[in-house]
């Protein structure tokens, strides 16, 4: 896979897009990406969900499906209680 730099103008896009279209981009094609709207040049992305680790669809020629779990930072920060002073 390689990956390339390409420069857009997004109020053009935006511009070129209708009404249905813009609303698609709000919400997910399935749970992990978003809907690709060709006409326009708009590519499909394929998104995470942070707070539970970096995972997303497992290909099972690609990978695993295993992820890091890392606890979310306002989890973490909650756990935190301060010491009664002695």
């Amino acid at each position: 896979m390689s990956l390339r730099l390409v420069v857009v103008n997004i109020d053009e896009i935006l511009a070129a897009l209708t009404l249905d279209e813009k609303a698609a981009l709000t919400h997910g094609e399935d749970l992990w990406s978003t809907f690709a709207i060709e006409r326009a040049g708009v590519p499909k992305i394929v998104v995470t969900d942070g707070p539970n680790g970096a995972r997303g669809p497992v290909d099972p020629e690609r990978s695993s499906g295993a992820s890091v779990c890392v606890p979310c930072g306002s989890s973490l920060g909650a756990t935190w209680r301060r010491c009664p002073s002695s």
